[in-house]
């Protein structure tokens, strides 16, 4: 029955339904209708792939944790930053910050807020610019909301997605991209 079709009493039961829940039966709730997130992102090249961007996947989990009544706040922690020497692709010699960080989400259940769970994940960024922090931040917390929630990244096509692993599982590396890191 959609939202249109309910009368009100059925739309306040079932909110009353819904503020009855613990914590767990709710993030499972924002975990099933988060289940699969489209790749909208390309990244060209010799191992060119598509993936899911981090705005999709916090755009749906945040509509879905609004939905059921959940709310999460992050906060960093920044574990390390320095700047490498490295040689680019054209052999020229230039400094890049590098910078990793660890997400940490507290999720509250709207209606208990005693009720908490934490979540975390790692990132890092390295950019030649001052963006090597924030890309380590957006890292972070995509793939802190992947693994809580156990979300899944899908090509329109799902046997795309395997013909694409399989290109690179048989594909044989290529060294005359390789990074020389120096301390």
């Amino acid at each position: 029955m959609t939202s249109e079709n309910m009368t009100t009493s059925e739309k306040k039961e079932d909110r009353e339904k819904l503020k009855s829940l613990n914590i767990y039966q709710k993030l499972s709730l924002v975990s099933r209708a988060c289940e699969t997130v489209d790749k909208d992102g390309k990244v060209d090249g010799i191992r060119g792939f598509r993936y899911a961007t981090a705005g999709n996947i916090i755009s749906m989990v945040n509509q879905n944790l609004f939905k059921y009544r959940l709310v999460a706040y992050v906060n960093y922690k920044l574990v390390e930053t320095k700047f490498l020497q490295v040689t680019s692709k054209d052999g020229r010699e230039q400094t890049t910050k590098f910078a990793a960080v660890e997400a940490v989400a507290t999720i509250v259940n709207v209606d208990n807020p005693d009720e908490k769970i934490n979540a975390s994940a790692f990132g890092h960024g390295q950019d030649p610019g001052d963006t090597a922090i924030g890309k380590a931040q957006t890292y972070a917390l995509k793939y802190m909301w992947l693994s809580t929630l156990q979300m899944q990244q899908m090509d329109e096509n799902p046997e795309k997605d395997y013909e694409v692993h399989q290109q690179m599982v048989n594909q044989k590396p290529s060294y005359n991209n390789k990074i020389n890191l120096k301390s």
